[in-house]
């Protein structure tokens, strides 16, 4: 039982101190900058992908009452 608390304890190490501080300009471009592009690249990939499904399905008239899209 006792190598069960041990092992489920939090485990701090001693005297740890933080390193040092990310510069402004990396701040950004890891903070803000990444972060975006990450967004925005997803973003354009999608939107093409889904217009290029559209081109290929051909236009079929349905009832929205009984289908799903």
């Amino acid at each position: 039982m006792r190598f069960l608390t041990t092992y489920l304890a939090v485990r701090q190490e001693d005297g740890a101190l933080p390193g040092e501080a990310l510069p402004l300009f990396e701040g950004l471009i890891w903070f803000l900058i990444a972060p975006v592009a990450i967004f925005v690249i997803t973003w354009i990939l999608v939107a093409v992908l889904e217009t290029s499904e559209k081109k290929d399905k051909p236009a079929v008239k349905s009832d929205p009452l009984t289908t799903i899209e």
